[in-house]
This record gives structure tokens, sequence and C-alpha cells, in this order.
């Protein structure tokens, strides 16, 4: 059991003896608990840092003037420096607020050694709890692995960083300084934003060396309570989730968020946010709340926003508080000598030659240069000369291709439970993932592998959360991967025991706030009463997101009208309202429920025009209504063509009435846009696979394929054996290969409507009556299960199926044209098909 040496003064006793006692005797060494009275002696302190593991070094004016606290200190770095003793690390928070981390009394080595990092005002003893344990635990999981000096290795930017310096020292038309406050870095995942922030604020002095600044994460769900909370979490306040029973008004929430962060500047600290969608949306505006909170606070910087969205130039042009930045790929020499040097580093030294020979497929893309000094580490630097493919298409690696990279056959079902393990929580607390490790050691082979391939990786002040990459965590999402039963079983465990527990302070203060949000919501969702102390807007909005995103429409309808009937839902800002009722109105379309014409008008009266137009179209088209939902979707198009839902839903609607020369255009953006979600692949290359041969992207329908290979040796999944299918039937002529494919798909998926519907479109290419007949009525058996949102789907395969058997055709055309559902131009479209397939079959 590792333990810790709790070194302080005498002054500061009423702060160091909570923590003591929440550690207890066999972890902490503490005065009162090792020593007995009168009996303290400098060779009993020594004696007793010699068993401990981490040296916890209280910084306040008593202990910096404390001869007894500068004996511990230097003993302990003595310690640290001896290989053959066994503290491992010095852990200094700061608890006076007089105190800056630059205080020349401060040992040296702790100002401006590796671990100048790890100061950091903590001014509540909890918050000290928590980081001290988040320490030990990352000691255990660490324990006999090698650290290394890197940490500091930053390369390239030249033109970017000079940009922020330009900036920096640019002075307005009157002559007064330009205060920047904040940095917005924006681009893709893995192009090193935060890299390029500290390299940056390191370049021009405004950051020391050694210094990491503390990283928080933000998601859409997310608004100000958690942003506060968060700050707080960091030591900069002591904000929780009851505060906001009482503080309820914006503009408090606004100054209070401006306090924390005029807190953070006193301390000359810097907080680094991985926002998605939180502070700045997607069409690159800051949040009201953001922006009013940075022109409150003092001209001097103190935030830095990570975004996948760059921030609107024009609208935020007069803003001389914000810089922003949008990184690309790097240049070309950049790029080279990043590998010259990162290799070196890695006592993988790739020679002149080397680099000429791997320089043709390098693209800019930071990890891409990473993947390959791994591989040179591995096996060799002649392997990846040899192999310069497996590098070339490094960037064009699927979240799909990625997992199946890094999982060993033997432990599939670890490594999926574990990603969904990690999915739930935005950042996970490293207590939390060494509780399931210590319940199965392999999560520790696992977790140390996702970490090596930027899967996943520490954040927070001081690496007590594992938090997974945005990218990877939308797919495991949306894959739907499961809990193992040992995962499921400890989480289950801290659900009840948080319900049973949730009166005691002393259990609940003690919680993370990301796993608290967590215990919170998982309760909500299973319909127990949560005290309302511990309830505030966001929680809601997160609560009934994961409700419809794990498809519990019902409890959706019904979380949200208990909400409304406790007059709850009145007193929420604006904002989160429109978020829940639309959440809510979408699972009253989902369901056909009857309430949902009179709940959506309340986007009508709030003048909501795009999300009225898009829940009018999006229940339309989930009752086969597809006249009016594809005049209620271009109403949004119309106005907002990046409006990506409304997209998503006139694909469907198109390719539903085989228009797929309409919906091609539009499914190739959503499929450019987000290459790794399955829908628009199946909508994209459904579009596709139609087209003549000389239009063919064969690149693409080769990606896709690749992807959905991918996929399927992940989890099986229907849309590989849809797509496999299909390119044998229109690709290849492959009549038996296809049909076997789809009959291999129904072996997994018996109750599959799209298989049974694609079988048919197979059979209706190589003109199968039989074959048509067979899998119509299998069809229509599964839309008759109650896929109601499916009719036009079956009544265009019923009206071609009509047309082979020659019935009569008069007869057909007046059922086409009195269909209420299609547009007029779907009905011309149908009516040319079918006159076609009649003169076809008369021949």
């Amino acid at each position: 059991m590792n333990k810790i040496f709790l070194s302080h003064s005498s002054v500061d006793k009423d702060y160091v003896r909570p923590i003591a006692m929440y550690f207890g005797n066999d972890r902490a060494a503490f005065d009162e608990f090792t020593f007995e009275s009168g009996m303290q002696t400098i060779t009993e302190i020594f004696k007793s840092i010699d068993k401990t593991d981490i040296f916890v070094y209280f910084i306040s004016e008593s202990a910096l003037n404390s001869e007894w606290v500068k004996e511990e200190i230097n003993q302990a770095q003595e310690k640290l420096q001896d290989n053959r003793q066994k503290l491992s690390q010095i852990f200094p928070i700061i608890i006076d607020e007089n105190i800056k981390h630059s205080d020349s009394r401060i040992p040296s080595f702790l100002r401006t050694g590796m671990f100048a990092y790890n100061l950091r005002h903590i001014n509540n003893f909890r918050i000290a709890c928590k980081k001290i344990e988040s320490q030990l635990t990352l000691l255990t999981m660490r324990q006999n692995e090698i650290f290394s000096l890197k940490y500091d290795f930053f390369y390239g930017r030249d033109l970017e960083k000079k940009a922020f310096k330009d900036c920096f020292e640019e002075r307005t038309i009157e002559g007064k300084i330009k205060h920047i406050k904040c940095l917005v870095v924006s681009g893709i995942d893995g192009i090193g934003r935060k890299a390029y922030v500290r390299g940056t604020l390191k370049d021009t002095g405004l950051m020391e060396k050694h210094y990491f600044p503390s990283v928080i994460s933000l998601d859409k769900s997310e608004g100000i309570e958690d942003f506060i909370i968060k700050v707080s979490d960091l030591g900069f306040g002591e904000y929780t989730i009851p505060d906001f029973q009482t503080i309820t008004a914006l503009d408090d929430k606004i100054r209070i968020l401006a306090d924390l962060l005029i807190t953070v500047q006193k301390y000359l600290e810097h907080i680094t946010i991985e926002d998605h969608f939180c502070l700045i949306d997607e069409t690159g505006s800051f949040k009201f709340w953001f922006e009013k909170a940075l022109e409150q606070i003092n001209n001097q910087i103190v935030l830095s926003v990570i975004s996948n969205v760059s921030l609107d130039a024009f609208r935020y042009r007069r803003h001389s508080y914000i810089f922003h930045c949008s990184l690309e790929e790097l240049g070309a020499s950049d790029t080279v000598g990043f590998l010259r040097t990162l290799s070196k580093l890695n006592d993988v030294p790739f020679e002149e030659n080397d680099l000429d020979a791997v320089a043709p497929v390098l693209t800019g893309y930071p990890p891409q240069v990473v993947y390959c000094t791994d591989l040179a580490k591995e096996n060799s630097i002649k392997f990846v000369t040899n192999n310069q493919y497996l590098v070339s298409e490094m960037p064009n690696i699927s979240s799909g291709k990625m997992i199946d990279l890094v999982i060993e056959t033997n432990l599939k079902d670890e490594y999926f439970g574990f990603l969904a393990f990690l999915a739930r929580f935005g950042s996970t607390p490293v207590g939390l993932v060494n509780l399931v490790i210590e319940a199965n050691n392999n999560y520790k082979l696992i977790l140390s592998k996702l970490k090596k391939f930027n899967i996943c990786s520490h954040t927070g002040a001081t690496g007590e959360y594992i938090k997974l990459s945005a990218v990877i965590r939308d797919y495991v999402q949306r894959m739907n991967y499961e809990l193992t039963d040992d995962i499921k079983s400890i989480l289950s465990d801290r659900i009840i025991q948080f319900h049973e527990e949730i009166q005691d302070p002393e259990y609940v203060d003690f919680l993370d706030f990301s796993e608290l949000t967590y215990l919170i919501k998982e309760n909500l969702k299973q319909g127990k009463t949560i005290p309302e102390r511990f309830l505030y807007s966001t929680l809601y909005v997160q609560t009934v997101l994961d409700l419809y995103n794990e498809r519990q429409y019902n409890r959706v309808i019904e979380f949200v009208e208990s909400l409304k009937t406790r007059s709850g839902f009145m007193y929420l800002q604006e904002e989160i309202q429109k978020n829940i009722q639309f959440y809510y109105c979408s699972a009253l379309a989902r369901k056909r429920s009857l309430k949902f014409e009179a709940e959506v008008d309340f986007f009508h009266a709030e003048n909501d025009y795009y999300r009225y137009n898009f829940l009018k179209g999006f229940s339309a088209r989930l009752k086969g209504q597809y006249a009016r939902a594809e005049r209620y979707l271009n109403n949004v198009l119309r106005k907002n063509f990046n409006h990506h839902n409304a997209r998503r839903e006139l694909v469907i609607v198109y390719t539903s009435m085989q228009d797929y020369d309409v919906a091609l255009e539009l499914a190739k953006i959503n499929y450019h846009r987000s290459p790794e979600n399955i829908y628009h692949i199946q909508a994209y290359f459904d579009c596709m696979i139609r087209q003549p041969k000389s239009k063919l992207d064969n690149r693409a329908i080769e990606g896709m394929l690749n992807t959905a290979r991918a996929v399927q040796r992940n989890k099986p999944a229907e849309i590989y054996y849809q797509l496999e299918a299909k390119a044998a039937a229109f690709l290849e002529d492959d009549k038996k290969r296809s049909i076997d494919f789809i009959r291999e798909g129904l072996k997994q998926f018996t109750k599959s409507l799209y298989l049974y519907r694609d079988m048919f479109d197979i059979y209706k290419h190589f003109g199968d009556v039989k074959g048509m007949e067979e899998s119509f009525s299998l069809l229509k058996e599964k839309y008759h299960d109650g896929h109601d949102d499916q009719k036009i789907t079956v009544f265009y395969r019923e009206c071609y199926l009509s047309a082979y058997k020659g019935n009569s055709l008069p007869v057909l055309k007046l059922k086409i044209q009195s269909n209420q559902d299609l547009p007029d131009e779907a009905k011309s479209t149908l009516l040319s098909n079918i006159e076609r397939i009649y003169s076809t079959v008369n021949k």
C-alpha cells in the first residue's frame, strides 16, 4: 500500500487534519497519528519519510518560515534523488492565498524543476484530498513504468507562433496595448492545439518552461454551472451542485465565473478548455454567458479554448482580448524536422536517407509522425522504410480501424467493455478507473495500450482524470459498445450506494464532480428521487439526452412531463428549456404521440424557425409522410444549408423514395463531414452504386467498405452485410455472392427489415420475380412489426412487384397518383420507372 507524508506547519493543522483523517493512519504519516506526544524528533520524522511514497508539502506563510518544515523538504529532496529510496514524488500544494508559485522561498527545484507543474493553489481541503488520492492512484498505475523527460517536446509552428506574438505586441490606433485574455485554437483532433498553446506562451515568456496548464473538458450538454464547478474543482473556489439551488439568475452565475477566473489570474495560473460545442457553438459563436464573463475579467491571459470549430472571425474581429488561430497540417520541412527530432528523442534516429524515404508519405499530421516513430521503436527503421504504406494510411484510419488495430482478439470483450466504461464519462476519475483495474488486471494492459495509441489520455490539474478522444467516444457511443459484467457490477454498486448515502455529506463531498453527475443522472434515469439541492439545469439536459440516445423514449417523455408538473421547467434558462423541449418533442415524434403537435408549437411561439421546421419534418418522415417531410426540411436548409440534421433527414426521405440522384450530393456532404457515421456511409454508398460506372468514386466506395469491414471485425453489424451484398450485386453483378451475404446477415439479425429490403432490391436488379415475391412477403411481415416509418419503402416495392407480375397498369397508376404521402415529383419518377418495367416485361 502506497503511503503519503503530510509536511505542514502546526499553524495549518485545521487544514491538514481532515486530510489525514480521510486517508487514515495506514496511508498517511501525520504527526498526531505517527508520533506519541512529546516523542517527535527529526530522526523519527526522517524514518517516517523513508516509509512513504509521496511527500505532500503544504505551502503557507507559516510553513515557508518553519525551520522544521524546511528540514523535512530538504530531506525529501535528497530521498527523491536517491533511486534506492522508496519516495517517488513530492506533491506541493499552496494553501495560502497570499503565496504565489513564483515565491522565492519555495525551493527552486519545485518552482523550476520537473515538478514545477504540480504547484497549485487549493483552498479547500476536500479538493486537496481528491488531488492527493489521484496522485496515489496514478502512482499505483504507473509503478514500474519508466518516465520520460520528453514531456516538454514541441516542434515547428513558427508562423503561427509569430502570429500570436505580433498580436500580443500590437497596439490600438490610440497606442494602447491590445490585452489578450483568451486564446482560441481550432483544428482537427491530433493537430497539436494544446502543444501549440504551451509552446507559444512559453516562447513569448508568458508561461514558465516546465509549467503545464490545468485541463478541463466541456461538452455540448454542459453549461455555465458545469464550468463554475469544474474551475472550483481545480482548487480556485468552493462551488458545488447544491449552491445552484439558490444561485439561479444568469447574471449572478456570470459574475461568479468571472470572479473565479480573476482568482486564476491572481495566482498566475492558466486553464486549457477542451471544448465540444459548450463555449463555441457550431456557427463559431461564443455562448453569451462566456463572452460576458471574459469582458469582466482582468487584462491578462488566463484561458485557452481548444475547439474543432473556427471562431467567426468577422463577428469577433473587434474583440481585441481574443486571439484566434486555426491550425492546419505541418509544412513539409516542419514535418521532416519533427520526425528527425522525435526519433532522436526516442533513440531510433532517422538518418537523412531514411527521412528522404518516408518524407513523400508524410502529410503533416503530427500523430502520423508519432506513429512512424513508434513503428520504428517496435520494429526497426528499415521496417518503416520497407512498409511505407502503413505510415501513409495512418491519417485515414477511422475510429473503427484504429480500435481494430489496437485490440487483441482474446481480450475483445474486455476492450469493448472498458471503452464503453470510459465513454460514459466526459472525464473518468482515475480512482474509479483503478477500481475497475483492481477487479480485472487485464484492464491495466488495455488502458496502457489505449494511451499508447492516443485513444485516451490523462487530463485535469494533475492528471487525475482519464479522457477518451472525442472522436473515439462518439464512435463507441454510436456503436453501442456494452459494459462487461464486472464493470457493470461496479457501477451498479456505486449507483445503489450513492442513493443510500446521498444524505451523508462525508460521502458526497469526496465524490469527483464527473462521477457525482454520473451517479445523479443514473438514479434519475431509473426514476429514483434525488434531493433538489443536487439538481441543476444542465443536469436535466444531460439526463434527457442520455435517455434519448439510449432509445428510452418513453422515459424521456415521463421525465420531462414530471419536470413540468413540478414547475421546475419554467424556471430554467431559455436555452436549457429549448434543449429539453427539443428532445421531448423528438421522443413524442418517435412514439407517434398525439401530444406532438401541441408541444412542437413551443418553438413556433418562441419563433425558433429551425427547430420548429426540423421537428415537423422529422415527425412527418417517421410517419412516412414524405411530401410534408420534404417541405419542412427544405425550409430549414433554405435558411441554413449547414444544418446537418436536416440534411441527414432529407437524405433518408430521398433514398426511401429511391431518388438517388437528388440525394447524392447531400449524402456526399454528410459522409465527408462525418465519414465514420454508419448512417451517412449507408446513404452515400446507396447513392453512389446507382451511378453510371464512369461516375463512380471507387476510392470512396472502397473506403466505405473497409470501414464497414473494420466495424464487423469489432462487432457484428448490419451495415457490413448490406454494403458487401450491394457491392457484389450492383458493382460486380454477382447475384449468388450478394444473396449469400444477405442470408448470412439474417442469421445474425433475424428481425432486420433493412436486409429484407436490400434482398428485394438485389432480386429486382437481376429481374428475379420469384425472389422479389419471397423477399417482399418477408419485408411486409417485418413492416407490420411496427416499422411505420418504412411504409413508403414497402409501397415502392409493392408497386415494382406488381409491375413485374404484369398487374393492371391503370390500377397501379391510380394507386400511385392517389398516394398523399409522396411529392408530385416523386410520383412522376415512380410512374416512369413502372412504365419502363412494363415495357421491358412485355417485350
